[in-house]
């Protein structure tokens, strides 16, 4: 099951080459594919690198055409399909005697947003119903989330579907119980329940070309329940060498805070978190106010900031001893781990220790990664 994103802007040649690992593939394993506004080029801005060097003159695959050219893999096993207005398709196939995916696209469907029109939700409806009535489990599986998790400032906006809590009542209330989504690049296993009292379990898939580089492994049991377990990308090939795929991709993610924090000038400081697809240039205007903050955070230790804001009063409901421990850590070395650990899926481990946050010092990938889900 792979839930979209499979390009970085539907460049044509990306796709291609893609299509060529998915036959490869589909020799050891059957592939359920999605696509995602990435793979069609939604924003207009096809690239083409070049070392350092960025151009725009490439041949895109457009969204009417992804159906046929991925036909392959979901689409030519589907008992039903849905073609939206814009050309995506969403599709059911029969995994099994007893289980069936519902292999959901939402881009653009509803007002211009992330989300499912009438008629498309009532298509939906009908093969939950279908599935119930033939005495299957469906598992759902969509790009963009149903449920913020971390924090809805985080992974909340356009990370979900427009008017999320509606479509999770919905699905929830039609009898969807599971789903399967990509999107925010972050591991992580949350429940929404409606207000008919409806549960709906999302696994938010982190990205296989990012920290931590998940694979995650669904087992259907006797009992209609689901447990996953996840795996990770342990090496990989760079330049024709084997490369530590771990340390790589968490050095990768880490070095997108450190760029920021070596940020000189607003310009610079805009651009570098409208690439964080953060509103820039509205954020820029507090760059006095945050460069000092940013300064801090590359440079203090625990210790220093401590008797930073014990000088201005606020240490009183600091933990000592945790200060005492940690003095002569960066404050940035726990700032890495904290996005480490919001990627991986780990986050929900941390506590807050009165001002002060462990992270960095638990192992990551353990058996709380093993879910059962009922």
């Amino acid at each position: 099951m792979i839930a979209g994103d499979v390009s970085n802007d539907g460049e044509l040649v990306s796709h291609i080459e893609f299509k060529q690992k998915l036959y490869k593939l589909k020799e050891k394993k059957k592939v359920y594919l999605i696509t995602a506004t990435h793979d069609w080029c939604c924003d207009g801005n096809p690239r083409r690198f070049s070392g350092g060097i960025v151009t725009n003159d490439v041949e895109t695959v457009s969204s009417d055409k992804l159906c046929d050219f991925y036909y392959d893999f979901g689409p030519k096993d589907a008992l039903s399909e849905y073609i939206t207005h814009i050309g995506t398709y969403s599709y059911v196939v029969q995994l099994s005697d007893n289980v069936r995916l519902l292999a959901l696209n939402d881009d653009k469907n509803e007002n211009d947003h992330a989300g499912f029109s009438e008629e498309h939700f009532r298509w939906i409806e009908q093969q939950i119903k279908n599935a119930r009535q033939d005495g299957c489990l469906i598992i759902g599986m969509e790009h963009h989330l149903l449920v913020p998790h971390i924090s809805p400032l985080i992974t909340g906006g356009s990370i979900c579907v427009k008017n999320r809590e509606y479509v999770a009542s919905r699905l929830a209330d039609a009898g969807l119980r599971y789903m399967f989504v990509g999107h925010s690049h972050i591991q992580n296993t949350a429940d929404f329940i409606s207000e008919k009292g409806n549960k709906i379990t999302e696994v938010n898939v982190g990205s296989l070309v990012g920290y931590p580089a998940p694979i995650v492994n669904v087992t259907v049991n006797d009992d209609m329940t689901l447990t996953y377990d996840v795996d990770h990308l342990d090496t990989f090939t760079l330049d024709s060498k084997e490369v530590d795929a771990q340390k790589f991709l968490a050095s990768h993610c880490t070095a997108i805070i450190h760029r920021l924090l070596d940020c000189a000038t607003p310009e610079e400081f805009a651009d570098r978190l409208t690439a964080l697809q953060l509103d820039g240039k509205t954020l820029s205007k507090f760059f006095p106010i945050a460069r000092p903050i940013l300064n801090i955070i590359k440079n203090d230790t625990v210790g220093r900031l401590y008797k930073r804001l014990k000088h201005l009063g606020l240490g009183r409901s600091i933990d000592e001893s945790l200060v005492k421990k940690f003095s002569s850590e960066k404050l940035l070395s726990f700032v890495d781990s904290v996005m480490l650990s919001a990627m991986d899926g780990s986050i929900k481990k941390i506590r807050p220790q009165l001002g002060l946050l462990q992270a960095g010092y638990f192992t990551r990938f353990d058996s709380e990664q093993n879910f059962k889900i009922k």
